[in-house]
């Protein structure tokens, strides 16, 4: 409990100087923000969308620090018979 009252204060610190956590599970792909590392095929979730996030990304006021990097998704390939 103690851990996360420090961690929880240290973010809120960090978001005073301007500091915010980039969104995004289940956004669509935004390159600018983002950072593929799979894709997925998947007829769960629309083309494009971000299907899981392995690492937070930040930005510093309007300029990007880190993108998240994610997964995301794609069509999957129709089953030949």
């Amino acid at each position: 409990e103690g851990i996360e009252l420090v961690r929880r204060e240290f973010l809120r610190k960090l978001e005073q100087f301007g500091l915010s956590v980039i969104s995004a599970r289940g956004e669509k792909f935004d390159p600018n923000k983002h950072e593929a590392t799979a894709q997925i095929e998947t007829a769960e979730h629309p083309e494009d969308t971000v299907v899981d996030e392995f690492q937070k990304g930040y930005f510093i006021h309007d300029r990007l620090l880190r993108p998240a990097k994610v997964s995301v998704a794609k069509p999957p390939h129709p089953q030949k018979d």
